[in-house]
C-alpha cells in the first residue's frame, strides 16, 4: 500500500500571485530575486514546500509588502490570509498583554494571562514590532495548530502543536520546523492565534 501523501500547506496562492502582479514581477523573476530556484518557488506556491523565515523577509522586500502579511498568507497559521480577524477582537481592539520573543517563541504575560482576546508585541526577528492576536483555544481540537501553549512546567511558548495520545498531552515544534521535536508534553492551556499584523493598540 503506497504511503499517504503529506497534507498540503494552506498557502494563499492567489494573494502571492496578486502581489507579484502588483510588483510587476513574474513567478520566475520573483524566484530569481529572492535567490530561490524556480522549482522550489513553484512548490512553495502550491503548498508542497514550507516558506522559511529568511525567504519570507526577502519576499516581503521584493514584493514591497509587510513581512507579517507574507507570514500570514504563507499558510504558517494553518489557514490562508489570516492577517486580521476584527470580528474576534473586542471593541476598541485587543488588550496588549505582553511580548513574544522571536525566534525563541517565548511569551511573557506582562499584564497577566488573558481570559479573552489579546495581543502580544513581537520582539526581534523578521516580525519585530508586529502584533500577534489571539484568543483562548480548545485543548480538545484535532489537527495541527499554531498558537500559544501554557506548559505544566510554567513555560509559555508560541508553537506548532497537535494532540498526543494521552489527554492533555501534545507534540510541539517551533513554527517553521517540519517535524515535532518535543513529544508528549503536558499542556495546561492553549491560545489560538487569529492574526498577525499591525492593528494598533
Amino acid at each position: 500500500m503506497p504511503p499517504k501523501p503529506l497534507p498540503r500547506i494552506p498557502v494563499d496562492t492567489k494573494w502571492f500571485v496578486d502581489a507579484m502582479a502588483a510588483a510587476g514581477l513574474s513567478q520566475n523573476e520573483t524566484a530569481a530575486r529572492i535567490k530561490m530556484d524556480r522549482g522550489s518557488f513553484s512548490k512553495t506556491l502550491r503548498g508542497i514546500r514550507r516558506l522559511q523565515a529568511p525567504e519570507m523577509a526577502a519576499l516581503a522586500k521584493v514584493l514591497g509588502v509587510d513581512v507579517g502579511d507574507v507570514f500570514a498568507h504563507s499558510g504558517a497559521l494553518g489557514k490562508p490570509g489570516k492577517t486580521k480577524a476584527p470580528s474576534l477582537l473586542p471593541p476598541g481592539g485587543p488588550s496588549l498583554v505582553g511580548t513574544l520573543s522571536w525566534p525563541s517563541g517565548e511569551v511573557d504575560w506582562t499584564l497577566g494571562e488573558p481570559d479573552g482576546a489579546f495581543a502580544l508585541r513581537v520582539t526581534g526577528g523578521l516580525l519585530d514590532g508586529a502584533l500577534v492576536h489571539g484568543r483562548p483555544g480548545d485543548l480538545d481540537a484535532d489537527g495541527i495548530h499554531q498558537g500559544i501553549v501554557v506548559l505544566e512546567d510554567g513555560r509559555v511558548l508560541f508553537r506548532k502543536f497537535r494532540k498526543s495520545f494521552a489527554k492533555g498531552r501534545f507534540d510541539l515544534a517551533e513554527t517553521f520546523e517540519m517535524g515535532f521535536r518535543e513529544d508528549d508534553v503536558r499542556v495546561q492551556k492553549v491560545f489560538e492565534v487569529v492574526g498577525i499584523g499591525q492593528i494598533g493598540v
